[in-house]
């Protein structure tokens, strides 16, 4: 029982003491320049970006409702590709790699989306711009908080207001085809 308790007391330490270490970019042997927190976030932010891009360009394709149009064009197609490139780009500065790919539950949802039309289409995808917008939200205020290094604080600011404003759009369009 006590060896239990030591491996998992270990087990719990070990990753809190990684948090503050840099790792290496696989495209480089230099180090990253920023943590492990500050990796995992720029990850899922352009990761994040991806997959509402994606989803953006598909509602483009299947929604006839004006608002969920101009949300897609205006909200997601006007911001998340300029903050996917300025994630990248601050990754790149930092000799961080991030991925240019959609999450998994981003490309699950796109699938499912795609099987959709009409109201059901539209009412399934500002539900999910609803509850994704709010998350990414949470996610940026967060990283505001947690952040160490200056340029990554200073691009999470920038970008909070337009994650703000496509999370405020995003509930009032999705209760309004309730």
């Amino acid at each position: 029982m006590r060896f239990t308790g030591w491996l998992l007391t270990g087990a719990l330490i070990v990753p809190f003491s990684v948090m503050a270490q840099t790792v290496p970019s696989p495209k480089s042997s230099k180090p990253s320049q920023i943590s492990i927190q500050a990796q995992h976030f720029l990850n899922l932010l352009t990761a994040e970006d991806q997959s509402e891009i994606n989803l953006a360009h598909l509602a483009l394709k299947k929604s006839s409702n004006p608002q969920v149009r101009q949300y897609a064009k205006d909200k997601i197609l006007a911001a998340d590709p300029a903050m996917k490139q300025g994630a990248m780009q601050f990754a790149k500065q930092t000799n961080a790699a991030v991925p240019g790919y959609a999450t998994s539950t981003g490309k699950a949802e796109y699938y499912y989306l795609s099987k959709l039309s009409g109201t059901a289409f539209d009412k399934a995808y500002m539900s999910y711009e609803d509850q994704k917008q709010n998350a990414d939200l949470i996610m940026v205020k967060n990283e505001i908080r947690a952040a160490r290094n200056p340029q990554l604080k200073s691009y999470v600011q920038k970008e909070e207001k337009p994650v703000q404003q496509a999370a405020q759009s995003a509930k009032q369009i999705a209760n309004g085809l309730s």
